[in-house]
């Protein structure tokens, strides 16, 4: 059930994004459900479960992309590899002893 729940969670996120090639568009509802997944996706990964639901959610969607964007022109393959790996830069825990990416002084 936990593992449906999480494809139905980055489905509607997927969903939002389309949406946004709509007049009925929300960017603000967008922008705030991809910071809930984000931060679900890094409790995950800091409590050490990268076997979690929604890591698995995110393979899965990834697997159907790349095999759909794999039969097509390889420059739309190298965008997503671009966008995927900037993703990937967004949710990477800091190093241990690492200065933080963002302090207040």
């Amino acid at each position: 059930v936990a593992q449906y729940s999480a494809y139905c969670e980055v489905a509607t996120g997927i969903l939002l994004v389309l949406n946004m090639l709509t007049p009925r568009r929300n960017l603000i509802l967008m922008v705030l459900y991809w910071q809930f997944l984000q931060l679900r996706f890094v409790l995950e990964k800091a409590m050490g479960n990268t076997s979690g639901v929604l890591h698995l959610s995110f393979a899965a969607v990834d697997r159907r992309i790349t095999t759909t964007l794999s039969k097509g022109p390889g420059i739309i393959m190298k965008g997503y590899g671009m966008v995927k790996s900037m993703l990937a830069r967004q949710v990477a825990l800091p190093e241990p002893g690492a200065k933080p990416k963002c302090t207040v002084s």
